[in-house]
């Protein structure tokens, strides 16, 4: 499905998936994973700046939802914005066991300048606060997610049967970070013979 998104597919059913044969375009390389090495903004700049495009999901501490955002661009501790329209941010949500609902937002049209914020002192950013990660991700409080420069927030992205489960873990509109990961996103080559 990520894969999909990247492509530009809209796409949150599963059985969409097989539009790639079996033959996914992209491989995905772990840089990061917070419970091997760390919450820190320093650490996450440490592996993930000037890899290229990157995935990052994130596991809500206390509740069943998987959120995150695709930055088709480096991170680079520029302490700027970063402009452009191909970056998103998702929602994966896993309270039921037989569906997996996903959602996306993309970058509203006037605000794409705002897309990623870039600042050493924090984690991946998202938008103007659509998706935040302060330095200890892993700590309450010191993430946030309001709508601002997507179209949709990753904070409201969730079937109202799991709302328990999404405002339990939501203070205020922060939360805290079980665990995080950062893929690298590396094109295949695709062989015309």
């Amino acid at each position: 499905m990520l894969c999909s998104w990247i492509d530009g597919v809209d796409s949150t059913s599963i059985p969409n998936l097989t539009n790639y044969n079996g033959d996914l375009p992209y491989e995905l390389r772990l840089l990061c994973k917070g419970s091997r090495d760390g919450f820190s903004a320093s650490i996450f700049h440490d592996l993930c700046d000037n890899q290229g495009p990157t995935i990052t999901c994130l596991k809500v501490n206390d509740s069943k939802h998987v959120i995150g955002g695709y930055n088709p661009l480096s991170w680079g501790s520029t302490n700027s914005w970063r402009n452009t329209r191909d970056a998103f941010i998702f929602q994966f949500n896993i309270y039921y066991k037989k569906n997996l609902t996903a959602k996306i937002g993309r970058v509203i049209t006037n605000s794409s300048a705002y897309a990623v914020n870039d600042s050493q002192s924090t984690g991946p950013c998202f938008g103007d606060g659509d998706l935040w990660l302060r330095d200890q991700f892993d700590q309450p409080g010191n993430c946030s997610c309001n709508k601002e420069s997507y179209d949709q927030s990753v904070g409201d992205m969730f079937h109202r049967d799991s709302w328990e489960s999404w405002t339990g873990a939501v203070k205020n509109g922060t939360f805290a970070v079980e665990d995080y990961e950062v893929f690298q996103v590396i094109r295949k080559r695709i062989n015309n013979t």
